[in-house]
């Protein structure tokens, strides 16, 4: 099976990139930045607003499955809507339109729970309303859509998997390791306690729920909410981290966010069952 990864030199395209290569009979390209340097011999740098390059590149490899993660995300989208819109939009009509030319399987395409916006007061499900209010979530909304239309009911599935707060190693910026790695001097501002609520899941279980999407049938267009399905405010995830490391943090102003997945979907449709939680992987094994 030939596989492309668009986003290779990304923090979850490294941990999708390892993965892949403990499965037997897969030869996988890697799309990395201009600005990263090649890790593997696949590497091949590649604006992704390089329409021609990237078709050319598609029609060369002709793969089976694309792992399109490549994209502008959170708020540089909104520094930047015109290259938001460029590459998280433009980029995948060019990538789909090309990939159902050459008789590309399927696309899994790494969306966002930013598409349900954070004012619910329960966990989302995959036919609630979206919430487009930031530039970020409109620009994977319409790329969601571009994939349901190219999807074709006899060669061509379009996977998309709304992904919630990811956790992991190569995730220095989320808040996890940001209140892990806390100082006294540098301690992490937290928007209130009790009423800032997100659901954290691990980069090692975002990438299983990509491989096992492998194995929808033919011709499948669904879109998936990927999480732990566990709503933490930031009172309990102080708790937990605790009993890890001190936790240095000063609260500002409360702010009512919401957001969780329900994953009943994912769980019954690609047998999606998260291994890991922020409490158990305490003390059993080093949080990341």
């Amino acid at each position: 099976m030939k596989v492309l990864i668009t986003g290779a030199s990304g923090r979850l395209g490294l941990v999708l990139s390892e993965k892949l290569k403990t499965r037997p009979g897969v030869r996988t390209t890697s799309v990395i930045s201009p600005r990263s340097n090649p890790m593997r011999r696949t590497d091949i740098k590649l604006d992704m607003a390089d329409f021609n390059g990237l078709k050319n590149l598609i029609q060369s490899v002709e793969p089976d499955v694309i792992f399109h993660l490549a994209g502008v995300s959170g708020s540089a989208c909104d520094l930047h809507p015109e290259l938001a819109h460029e590459i998280n939009v433009t980029a995948t009509q060019v990538l789909c339109d090309a990939a159902a030319v050459v008789g590309t399987s399927r696309v899994v395409f790494a969306s966002t729970a930013a598409i349900y916006g954070d004012q619910r007061l329960h966990a989302v499900s995959e036919v609630d309303a979206v919430d487009l209010r930031s530039t970020y979530a409109k620009t994977k909304f319409h790329a969601e859509e571009i994939l349901r239309e190219t999807t074709n009911s006899a060669t061509f599935s379009g996977i998309a998997l709304r992904i919630f707060n990811i956790y992991g190693e190569n995730f220095k910026n989320s808040l996890v390791r940001r209140l892990l790695e806390s100082t006294p001097a540098n301690p992490i501002r937290l928007q209130g306690f009790d009423t800032f609520v997100r659901d954290y899941v691990h980069s090692d279980d975002v990438v299983d729920a990509m491989l096992l999407a492998l194995d929808l049938p033919p011709g499948s267009h669904m879109v998936f909410n990927i999480g732990s399905g566990i709503p933490t405010t930031n009172r309990h995830l102080v708790q937990v981290l605790s009993a890890r490391n001190p936790i240095h943090y000063e609260l500002g102003d409360p702010v009512d966010s919401f957001s969780c997945a329900d994953i009943s979907l994912a769980r019954d449709v690609l047998r999606f069952v998260p291994a890991r939680t922020l409490r158990e992987l305490w003390p059993a094994t080093k949080l990341r």
